[in-house]
């Protein structure tokens, strides 16, 4: 998931960039309101202990970046994480379920152009027999009965959160490729969707591209 999401990042920030150079070399007044044109939005929801917003924070420049996660103690841990490895000023938090409130965060509602997203995806019968039970908060594993509940809720919330042109990369369960797939089709009827395997060759990362 991170090395797909760096890659994109970057090939979207130099068309961003370049763009924006073309515009303030043909209108050089317009130069300060242009810069924006090289910024990007990207969300990291469930983000947990904060591994992937700060792996994206230290590989591409200048990346501004919003992690959530439902418990405020994975956001705590998450901060520190940020504090650790240099990039706190460029990775801002919020504690909710899923996305921010447009109200907390004041934006318009598609606001991200991308959207990662590890979330809780084991059947809540299978949890008891793992060993991370009990080890890890049961928040951050219970997927609900076939352990696509959250998975459901962002999928049917994501097409008014993610911006035209915007990429979508959801880390699942193996066995759950098809129904995610299928899911995914539903919310989004026009965009490309792809299922990508691991180095096992078990599905592993669904990519949502408008």
């Amino acid at each position: 998931l991170v090395e797909r999401a760096v890659s994109w990042l970057r090939q979207r920030l130099a068309m961003n960039r370049q763009a924006r150079d073309v515009k303030s070399a043909a209108c050089p007044g317009r130069q300060a309101r242009e810069a924006d044109l090289g910024r990007l939005r990207a969300v990291d929801v469930g983000a947990g202990s904060g591994c992937i917003a700060i792996a994206l924070a230290v590989n591409v420049a200048g990346l501004q970046i919003i992690a959530t996660d439902i418990s405020q103690a994975a956001i705590k841990v998450a901060e520190r994480n940020a504090v650790k490895f240099g990039v706190s000023e460029r990775v801002e938090f919020f504690c909710c379920d899923l996305f921010p409130s447009e109200k907390t965060f004041n934006v318009q509602p598609s606001t991200f152009n991308l959207i990662v997203a590890n979330l809780p995806y084991i059947p809540t019968e299978t949890l008891h027999g793992l060993r991370v039970y009990g080890r890890e908060p049961t928040v951050a594993l219970d997927g609900g009965a076939d352990g696509l509940d959250v998975i459901r809720r962002l999928l049917a919330e994501a097409p008014r959160r993610l911006s035209p042109g915007g990429l979508i990369l959801l880390e699942i369960e193996a066995s759950q490729g098809a129904k995610v797939l299928s899911l995914a089709h539903d919310a989004f009827t026009e965009a490309k969707i792809n299922l990508h395997q691991d180095l096992a060759g078990r599905d592993r990362l669904i990519e949502i591209a408008l």
